[in-house]
């Protein structure tokens, strides 16, 4: 039996060319199991009404409902969802158009993925008047940290019938953004939630539509905000959902519940770099940054330094001067490796939430600490990342893609422009962050066993990063936490003590360490599209540094 579906479209005196192409991407449907409930909202052109009469009288599929004035479109959907059917709701505006294969393709995913999926949604498509492609917008797998900063899942999306009646349809005083209103609530209580990486649904960019113009309509964007704040608020996330200078995405402004120790380990050799014009102590820099430009106080470093160091009294005599909690030096005199040292730091702290940090990074928000912080209160985030940038401005770090050969997203790509689709101004779900900028928790960290010793340079933080996933938990970046990043300075101290045969051999071994052991995880990176690949510039020297 195959599934039926309950296309949902309230009509309010659409272009009629527009919406003759909408009835025809309906009836031209390859999956014919499906019933159209449509709710003219009051229209008052004759061409319309007279069409939807003749619409419903000609196709037994097409259930109307005429309202005698405008009920906002809330009003409109609800009226249409009163005669759904269906197992499932498919959202359909009344001048956009479902590609020909959309329900058939979702029949086909809900088939194979069980029965208790409860939302889908699809890549989708922005055209003109011509019909011609504007905008391709490839979708990550689901991201809630995005969805809570942007409305990115859009069209086409599908709702299990039951959960939408359940949390109340359609509400009036979220209309313009209603469909971020009750997709929040569908997803609160989802059992499976599916993107389908394919586009379903074209969105036409006519004269009022926000698809090419989101000025338009600002008070739409003020009731999404407003959604969201209604689903912090139901989902006990301490936050103010507060708007952008970019139209359509919002950010959540934290409130800590409580202040927890953050222990900031550091592994450094104390290695001398030119630093904004300047030479300098890489990790005194790091150091000062910190003390200087972070407003959050309840912190303890723990610095790992070896016998490359030779200015340790010095370290230790500066952070003496600096206002932090407490400061430990622990020393490591065996032969380099990341994974070993940062192990060891967090033996060493006592906080419960462990920030690792290259030496060779300066803060810029001051907020960062606490932008991490607050995204670990989330009892499913495991690990949080943050946006590092090149001294030239460029990113060097917005989290990471995973394949074959991991890369950073978007390497190089200027931080004065927001991404695809506005992807670097949100907190986002994706597949790896550096440990380059690193928050977890003390209780995640030993659960995945911390860093894996069997990778020394290249590759640790991928895997603790998919170790951290595979316990089903999130791992998050942030745009929220900035900081410099001078990148692999420490690394070029450390080089000198591998000959060039020597360095081959241990990154081709640490290659297919990785390949042995993720297999199936680095050949499908749930968070990667296209637009999310290096697109500026060339891809990142391999391997992927911090």
């Amino acid at each position: 039996m195959t599934t039926l579906f309950s296309i949902i479209t309230p009509v309010l005196d659409p272009s009629a060319q527009e919406f003759e192409k909408c009835i025809a991407s309906v009836q031209n449907q390859t999956h014919t199991n499906w019933q159209w409930c449509v709710a003219d909202n009051g229209s008052l052109n004759p061409v319309i009404t007279e069409r939807l009469r003749n619409l419903a009288a000609s196709d037994s599929r097409v259930n109307l409902k005429s309202l005698p004035t405008n009920l906002g479109i809330s009003g409109g959907s609800n009226a249409a969802l009163e005669q759904a059917t269906g197992e499932f709701v498919v959202l359909l505006d009344h001048d956009d158009e479902l590609t020909s294969d959309a329900l058939a393709t979702i029949a086909d995913v809900i088939a194979s993925v069980g029965s208790d999926v409860d939302y889908l949604y699809s890549d989708e498509e922005i055209v003109d008047t011509h019909g011609v492609r504007v905008v391709h917008f490839a979708k990550p797998a689901w991201s809630p940290s995005r969805f809570r900063a942007q409305m990115y899942c859009g069209h086409v999306s599908v709702l299990r019938t039951e959960i939408v009646r359940l949390v109340g349809g359609f509400r009036s005083e979220f209309d313009g953004s209603q469909d971020y209103d009750i997709v929040l609530r569908v997803v609160e209580r989802a059992r499976k939630i599916i993107h389908i990486p394919r586009v379903l649904y074209r969105w036409c960019s006519g004269e009022d539509s926000v698809a090419l113009d989101p000025t338009g309509k600002p008070w739409a964007y003020a009731a999404g905000i407003k959604a969201v704040q209604a689903h912090c608020d139901r989902m006990g996330i301490e936050a103010d959902v507060v708007e952008t200078p970019t139209v359509g995405v919002h950010r959540l402004e934290r409130r800590l519940r409580s202040q927890p120790l953050v222990s900031i380990i550091i592994p450094t050799a104390c290695s001398e770099g030119l630093v904004w014009g300047k030479r300098d102590f890489l990790v005194h820099r790091c150091l000062r940054s910190i003390a200087k430009n972070s407003t959050y106080k309840n912190i303890e470093i723990v610095l790992i330094i070896d016998d490359l160091c030779q200015t340790a009294d010095a370290l230790a005599e500066l952070c003496n001067s600096l206002d932090f909690k407490s400061v430990q030096v622990v020393h490591d005199l065996k032969p380099f490796n990341f994974s070993r040292k940062v192990n060891l730091g967090a033996f060493h702290a006592h906080g419960d939430r462990l920030l690792f940090l290259n030496d060779d990074t300066e803060v810029i928000a001051p907020g960062w600490i606490e932008a991490m912080l607050g995204l670990l209160e989330e009892g499913d985030v495991g690990a949080v990342g943050a946006a590092l940038l090149h001294p030239d401005e460029t990113y060097q770090h917005a989290g990471q893609y995973l394949n074959d050969k991991p890369h950073h997203v978007l390497y190089r790509h200027p931080f004065s422009d927001p991404g695809p689709m506005s992807c670097l101004l949100t907190e986002r779900e994706c597949g790896g962050v550096t440990a380059a900028c690193v928050m977890t928790r003390r209780d995640v960290f030993e659960a995945v066993g911390g860093f894996c010793e069997d990778l020394p340079n290249n590759y640790n933080d991928v895997d603790f990063s998919l170790k951290v996933r595979s316990h089903d938990l999130r791992v998050v970046w942030t745009p929220e936490a900035r900081l410099w990043h001078h990148e692999s300075s420490t690394r070029l101290k450390y080089a000198s003590k591998f000959d060039s045969a020597r360095s081959n051999h241990v990154l081709k071994f640490e290659h297919e360490f990785m390949r042995r052991r993720w297999q199936r995880e680095m050949a499908s990176d749930p968070y990667l599209t296209d637009a999310l690949c290096n697109a500026h510039d060339i891809p990142p020297t391999f391997p992927l540094f911090r």
